[in-house]
C-alpha cells in the first residue's frame, strides 16, 4: 500500500511539474518490469537523473527496498539515508531496522521522533506500528500501546492490516499490561474489520481471556461473533473448532468436544504440527472419559 501511495504521490508531481519530471512515470515503469540486480540498478540510475525531489525520494525508496530484498542490507540502508524528502528516509530506515529485527537501535535513534509532524503524512501509520513492536519486544507495555493506538488508527484504509495492529494492541494489553478489559475492547475492534481471518483471530483471543475469567458461556458467545462455515481455510478453521472444544470440555460437555477435536483433526491440508497436536488431546480426551 505505502508503495501504491507513493507512485501517486509521484503521478501528481509529474502531472504538475511537466517534462523532464513527467518522463519520471515512463522510466519507473521500465524500471519496475525489471527484476533483482538490474532493477535494483535501474532504480539508483533514476535518483541520479533531473527530477523533482519527490522523485527522486521515490526512486531511492524503492532501490532501498530492492537492496533489503537482496539481504544488502548496508545499501538498502545508504540508500535509505540518501532520500531527499526527511519522512520518507526516516519512514524507510525504521522499516528496514525492523525488518531486521534491530529494535535496540530503532528505539535508541527514533523513541523521541515527533512521527505526528511527518509529511506526507501516509508514512506515519507504518512508522508507529514498527517503533510500537519494538516496544512490544522490549517489554514497555505503555509506550507500545501508545504507538500501536495511533498505528491502528492511521491504517483505516487497510481493514487487514488494522485487524492485525489491533489484535497486537490487545495483546500488549493483556501480556505486558494485565489490563483484560482494554484487551478485550481491542479484539473487539478487530471485528469491525473486513478480513474475515483477522477477525477469527481476535475472536480467538478474546474467548481466551474469558475463559480464563470462567466466564464459559461468554467465551462460547465470542467464538459466534464468527460464521464457522465460512472459514474455509483448514488451519484456521481447526484453530476456530480446536477453541470451541476446549470451552466445551471446560464446561463438561466432553461427547461435543471430542466431536469438535475430531472434526479438527480430520481436516485435510491442514498444518501437520497443528493436526499431531489435536490428535494428541484427542486421544487424551477420549482416554479421559473412557475410564470415567
Amino acid at each position: 500500500m505505502l508503495r501504491i501511495v507513493t507512485v501517486m504521490l509521484m503521478v501528481v508531481c509529474g502531472i504538475c511539474l511537466g517534462a523532464p519530471e513527467s518522463n519520471y512515470i515512463y522510466a519507473r515503469a521500465a524500471a519496475a518490469k525489471l527484476k533483482g540486480e538490474e532493477a535494483l540498478t535501474a532504480f539508483i540510475a533514476l535518483a541520479d537523473r533531473p527530477f523533482s525531489a519527490a522523485q527522486k525520494a521515490d526512486a531511492l525508496e524503492q532501490a532501498s527496498a530492492l537492496a533489503f530484498e537482496q539481504k544488502k542490507y548496508d545499501q538498502a540502508m545508504e540508500l535509505a539515508k540518501k532520500i531527499p524528502i526527511p519522512s520518507i528516509s526516516k519512514a524507510a530506515q525504521i522499516r528496514i531496522l525492523a525488518g531486521r529485527g534491530e529494535w535496540d537501535s530503532l528505539l535508541a535513534q527514533y523513541k523521541d521522533e515527533k512521527i505526528d509532524d511527518w509529511w506526507p503524512n501516509y508514512l506515519n501509520g507504518e512508522a508507529y506500528s514498527c517503533r510500537g513492536s519494538a516496544y512490544a519486544i522490549k517489554g514497555d507495555g505503555t509506550n507500545a500501546a501508545a504507538d500501536l493506538r495511533k498505528a491502528a488508527d492511521l491504517t483505516c484504509y487497510d481493514g487487514n492490516g488494522q485487524g492485525l495492529l489491533l489484535i497486537r494492541l490487545g495483546n500488549v494489553y493483556r501480556d505486558l499490561l494485565k489490563d483484560d478489559t482494554r484487551a478485550l475492547a481491542a479484539y473487539r475492534e478487530a471485528y469491525q474489520t473486513w478480513n474475515l481471518y483477522k477477525r477469527l483471530a481476535a475472536a480467538i483471543e478474546a474467548s481466551g481471556i474469558l475463559m480464563r475469567q470462567n466466564k464459559l458461556d461468554e467465551a462460547l458467545a465470542e467464538l459466534k461473533t464468527i460464521e464457522l462455515d465460512k472459514v474455509t481455510y483448514p488451519d484456521w478453521r481447526g484453530r476456530l473448532l480446536a477453541a470451541y472444544a476446549s470451552i466445551l470440555a471446560k464446561q463438561g460437555q466432553k461427547a461435543e468436544a471430542i466431536a469438535r477435536y475430531r472434526e479438527a483433526a480430520g481436516l485435510k491440508d491442514m498444518d501437520a504440527s497443528q493436526k499431531t497436536a489435536y490428535e494428541k488431546i484427542l486421544r487424551d480426551l477420549e482416554s479421559e472419559t473412557a475410564v470415567k
